[in-house]
């Protein structure tokens, strides 16, 4: 609104300034006549706002009447400039002055406020009312959320509390503080009247601080038209595990990108957390069409799901999608889950040297039966130098026996493939000496980096 009032209040003086300069049958159209008495009513009249301009006009027509119009024009605007930018540095100056006191008020008021919430969350066991809490925050301070910046401020301050040194605060007392300082009120604000930006960062902060927003202000934007703002308001209200938590979800038919599925991990991981019911994994694999979200669940339900439903994920095993596959490789790995084993040899034929060493490594993990021939079929059969590695590796270090068949294998070998035992046995060697030898699973560390498939 300022700015269209400083270009409409240019624009007026230059075109009176260009008015003023045309002739009109021989006379400017507005006379610089000042100095005359109009008669006969008075002998003299008051200084009006037409003659102001007429004043300035002269002034300007006495100084520059030698020069052309053009540069009367170009003078004039010049000097309309410079007012202008003097006025603007003027306001930046006030701008910042204001600005630097308002930082170093609330920096005080938040060097009050930390404490105070220190005291309220992590020593004080007694769970305490919404307005005992705000009593003892609030005494001398008058400070509510009113930016995301400081939103974002205490996010981190609140996740150390609630999700870091949970066993070691008050969670209800640390979420009514929340309250206190109105940050829900702030959320709910955004997502009532904000832009679609200002609602999908407002979501993020809900779902990063597992808070409970009002169905009424979700609702409303549960079926937006940006995919964006309604996947993350579909999430959310998975967190939040009504009746069906995940009858949303199944209900679009777009794929899950990378930050999706950190998203979805993280809200399933606060509903663990909080005790909540989880979605059902399974059905949430029958009900998907798109094979990269199916194998999210499966690999979700590894880490998450029931024992029936782990179960019910082995025929993914050798299914024909290799992304499903390798959720089901992982989802078995990491369940423990030993009479996967024979399934996973069989997807062995089927896969590509990723997912074959994929299989290696599971198997190893697993240590379900003797698995040294296959370890050593693979090595003789694969082409894939990083494949045979691992094969190697995973003779190596699954048993005694294991080891005898490395051995007999190192001296049936040509010079070229020695050197592919040599760099297992160093590679064994440093990781022996640099990154422990055994960790809980039986194996060393580069065994289980199946995502980034270093080895």
């Amino acid at each position: 609104m300022k700015r269209a009032f400083t270009i409409i209040l240019i624009t007026f003086v230059l075109m009176i300034f260009i008015i003023g300069s045309v002739n009109f049958a021989g006379k400017a159209i507005l006379a610089n006549n000042i100095y005359t008495v109009d008669h006969p009513e008075s002998l003299y009249r008051t200084f009006n706002i037409i003659d102001l301009f007429r004043l300035i006009i002269y002034r300007i027509g006495t100084y520059f009447e030698s020069l052309v119009l053009v540069i009367r024009i170009s003078l004039v605007t010049t000097i309309i400039s410079t007012v202008v930018i003097l006025l603007i540095a003027m306001k930046v100056w006030f701008y910042r002055y204001e600005n630097h006191k308002y930082v170093r008020r609330k920096r005080k008021s938040f060097n009050l406020l930390l404490p105070r919430i220190k005291k309220i969350v992590t020593e004080n066991p007694k769970d305490m009312t919404l307005e005992e809490v705000t009593d003892t925050l609030m005494t001398g301070l008058d400070l509510h959320i009113a930016t995301f910046k400081e939103a974002a401020f205490f996010l981190k301050v609140f996740n150390q509390y609630i999700f870091i040194d949970r066993e070691h605060s008050n969670v209800s007392n640390a979420y009514k503080a929340l309250r206190a300082l109105g940050y829900i009120e702030f959320l709910e604000y955004k997502l009532l009247k904000g832009s679609d930006r200002e609602k999908n960062v407002a979501i993020q902060f809900a779902i990063l601080l597992n808070l409970n927003i009002s169905v009424s202000y979700m609702s409303r934007i549960i079926n937006s038209e940006n995919i964006p703002l309604r996947k993350l308001a579909r999430m959310y209200y998975m967190m939040m595990n009504h009746e069906d938590s995940y009858k949303y979800l199944y209900q679009s038919s777009f794929k899950f990108s990378l930050w999706d599925e950190i998203e979805m991990h993280r809200i399933i991981k606060l509903c663990k957390l909080d005790n909540k019911p989880l979605p059902v994994f399974m059905s949430a694999v029958r009900l998907e069409k798109e094979n990269l979200n199916i194998a999210f669940f499966i690999q979700e339900a590894g880490y998450y799901g029931q024992d029936i439903e782990i179960e019910a994920m082995k025929p993914y095993l050798i299914d024909a999608d290799e992304k499903i596959r390798r959720a089901a490789i992982k989802c078995m790995t990491f369940r423990r889950v030993n009479s996967a084993v024979d399934l996973i040899k069989q997807a062995v034929p089927i896969s590509t040297q990723h997912t074959v060493r994929l299989c290696l490594r599971s198997l190893l993990v697993l240590h379900e039966g003797d698995q040294a021939p296959f370890f050593k079929h693979v090595y003789q059969l694969s082409s894939d130098y990083r494949t045979r590695h691992v094969a190697l590796i995973c003779l190596w270090l699954y048993s005694k026996e294991s080891i005898k068949i490395y051995n007999e294998l190192y001296l049936e070998a040509n010079d070229v493939e020695k050197k592919i035992f040599n760099e297992v046995k160093v590679r064994i060697k440093l990781d022996k000496l640099y990154g422990g030898i055994l960790d809980v699973d039986n194996t060393i560390s580069i065994i289980q980096r199946y995502v980034t498939d270093t080895i």
